[in-house]
Formats: structure tokens, sequence, C-alpha cells
């Protein structure tokens, strides 16, 4: 006597591959079981749990006029897949605080660790900012945070949008990181009225390149968590 194994498979795989080739903009390849002629709602109903399991958000509603960052729609308006941005992540209402925090940390542990008269400029400087006004450093990085997180945004992309990834990207990458990063404080600090705040920036600037690619790995690690 010979045993037969026998395998059924359901068509679930090919409807994974059939909103995908729909979401590029591809024509639909007609085997799912309402296309078919055989479906039910039920069948459709299993397909929606089963993207929203991976944090895909399907909708049959008509092209909407604008879409969210991130947001792709096929040529066929029938499906939408949103994915959530790195600045979405990491302004979460229960994530931000937390991040804030920790990003407060990574700029004392980066500041203590400076040595030579170029570390005692960023000492001089950072002291300077924190008498100005307590508090200051805690309100900075709470409204650069997304900003920072949006010019990160190209990197997390080609990390896969994955958090241990990103963070290896940043880490192998510290000067693409550090040029993203100081293109924003930059902006911020062309525009700053506070004059003694703007010519400590401006006073600094010259090896902030330098300190700011350096502190990516802690900044990566941290941001890495929460991505």
């Amino acid at each position: 006597d010979k045993k037969l194994i026998i395998v059924l498979l359901d068509n679930r795989g090919f409807g994974c591959i059939n909103r995908l080739q729909q979401a590029c903009g591809g024509e639909p390849f007609n085997n799912l079981l309402p296309e078919a002629g055989g479906g039910s709602e039920g069948a459709q109903g299993r397909h929606g749990a089963d993207d929203r399991s991976w944090g895909v958000a399907m909708s049959t509603q008509a092209m909407p006029d604008g879409l969210p960052a991130g947001a792709k729609w096929s040529k066929t308006p029938s499906l939408a897949i949103t994915m959530s941005t790195l600045v979405e992540k990491i302004t979460a209402p229960d994530v931000h605080p937390k991040v804030i925090e920790d990003c407060l940390q990574v700029i004392e542990t980066e500041v203590a660790s400076k040595k030579g008269l170029s570390g005692a400029a960023v000492k001089a400087g950072y002291k300077v900012i924190k008498a100005i006004k307590p508090g200051m450093i805690k309100e900075a990085v709470t409204k650069l945070l997304p900003e920072f997180a949006e010019a990160l945004e190209p990197m997390y992309d080609k990390a896969g949008r994955d958090g241990d990834a990103f963070s290896k990207y940043l880490i192998g990458h510290q000067d693409e990181a550090a040029d993203a990063l100081l293109g924003v404080t930059d902006r911020k600090a062309h525009n700053a009225k506070n004059q003694t705040l703007k010519k400590t920036y401006d006073r600094l600037r010259g090896g902030a390149k330098t300190h700011v690619s350096a502190a990516v790995p802690n900044l990566a690690r941290t941001l890495g968590r929460y991505a």
C-alpha cells in the first residue's frame, strides 16, 4: 500500500498578488472568486482581514481628490495601500513623549562625551542655550522631531520602512543623515529672531557636521526602536 497525501490550497496568495498588481497600475489577474463569479462577501471579508493584519488599509471607494503621504492608488480606483510614515510612527500619542525623552538623553550623552577645544565650544554653547530659557532644549526637540523625521523619510524608505534596517542604514550613512538633519536646523537658525541663539548656532555650525555625524549611531538606535 502507498500513502497518498493531498494538500488543498485556496487562492488567497493569488489574491495578494492580484492586489499588488493593481496597486502598481496593472490589470487584475481575474483569479479571485468574486471576479470569477463564485465569490462571496465572506471571502472578500477574509481578504480584508488579511490586509489589516499586515497594517494595510484597503478601500473600495472612488479615488479622493488628495491622498495622504505614503499612499498609492491603482489606475482602476479600487485599492489604496497606505503605510505609516516615519513622522506618523514617532509622533503617535503613545510614543511621542518617549521618543522626546530618549532624544534628550541622546543629546545629554553626546554633549558630555565631547572633548578638546571643539568639545569645550559645544559644551559652552549648550550651556548658553539652556541658560537663556530653561526647558528650551525639550521644546526645540518636540518641535523639530517631526521635521527631522520628514528629512529622514527617504532613508526610511530605502531601508524598507523597518526599524532595525532603518537604524543600520543610518549608522552606515552617517554623513547623509547628518546633512538631512542639519538642513532642518539651518532653516530654523536662518529664520530665528533671537540673535543670541542665532550667533551661537553660527559659531558652532562650522564643526556641526562632525558632531552630528558622531551622534547619528545613538540617534539611529533610538529612532529604530520606534520606527
